[in-house]
């Protein structure tokens, strides 16, 4: 079965298409997915994204080091009950 490369709806994106949209590579974006840095929703093993949440998070790291994007990022995550640290 042959993978979509695509943006799976105007809305969804893959991690393919979601990096092209980025500026970035596949290898990068998965990086930043395991560090839990870009908001992603998973539906079974696939990973897909907003398209706003994407944009949202761009504006985020506009004129910030990304240190301190990873810390703004882990700050948000554990305040929304989902802490990248706990496990």
């Amino acid at each position: 079965m042959k993978r979509r490369s695509s943006p799976v709806n105007g809305v969804l994106l893959d991690v393919k298409a979601a990096a092209t949209y980025l500026g970035g590579s596949e290898r990068w974006l998965r990086r930043l997915l395991e560090r839990g840095v870009v908001p992603h929703k998973r539906i079974g093993r696939n990973v897909y994204f907003k398209r706003s949440e994407l944009e949202e998070f761009v504006d985020d790291l506009s004129g910030i080091s990304p240190r301190r994007a990873r810390f703004n990022a882990k700050k948000k995550t554990a305040a929304a009950g989902r802490d990248p640290d706990a496990a």
